[in-house]
């Protein structure tokens, strides 16, 4: 795999938020690839891949990103298949709540 050449935002309620600890490698990772189109369109294989883990392991972590509001999904389903999925860790949208 390529080297990274970009960056990624942690924002300080991730670092305090010990619940996802283990999952805030690929919340970075997610906010980088989000900062060109807003969006971050990567498989779990593509992570999988990445962070040497399986993808079952990431499909576990982005859900439990989402549960703890870190992570916005948006999928486009073909009816029960999921075709595509946007994932978003824009912070701005949490804090104005």
């Amino acid at each position: 795999m390529e080297e990274d050449k970009g960056y990624g935002i942690c924002y300080n309620e991730w670092l305090q938020d010990d619940a996802i600890k283990n999952e805030l490698r690929l919340l970075i990772k997610i906010s980088s690839l989000t900062a060109e189109k807003g969006f971050c369109f990567a498989s779990n294989s593509y992570f999988a891949e990445y962070f040497k883990i399986d993808t079952a392991t990431v499909s576990r972590k982005i859900k439990k990103l989402e549960n703890f509001k870190h992570l916005s999904i948006e999928y486009k389903r073909r009816g029960t298949e999921v075709i595509s999925r946007r994932m978003s860790s824009d912070h701005r949208r949490e804090c104005q709540r």
